[in-house]
């Protein structure tokens, strides 16, 4: 039987994959924590800052706001992990897109001061 990987109940549901892979004898005689390679807690981090970037990216939501959505218990966590992942900030990244569309995506007229 597969044990449990602690998400906490604040992060929300498990994705429906990994739910289908536990209850399925997906992971019988190997290590459930893992799924191509990394664990499944990294695979759920990931997908949640790609969803971060997404949000960043398309919408005017508040770093606030995408925190929650994404499953972060507060602003300052979620900043903290994003900048560890990316080497910079949600807000830097947003800024950092936006001039980049604005540019018409030419990375030799954009300039950053």
């Amino acid at each position: 039987m597969c044990r449990s990987i602690g998400l906490p109940e604040r992060q929300g549901p498990l994705p429906a994959f990994i739910r289908r892979m536990l209850n399925h004898g997906g992971c019988r005689g190997r290590n459930p924590t893992r799924v191509s390679g990394i664990t499944i807690m990294e695979y759920v981090m990931k997908k949640r800052i790609e969803k971060a970037k997404q949000l960043l990216e398309n919408t005017n939501y508040t770093i606030t706001r995408i925190a929650v959505i994404i499953g972060f218990s507060s602003a300052a966590h979620f900043s903290t992990t994003f900048r560890k992942r990316l080497g910079i900030s949600p807000s830097e990244y947003r800024t950092s897109y936006n001039a980049y569309n604005v540019c018409g995506g030419d990375l030799e007229k954009l300039v950053i001061e």
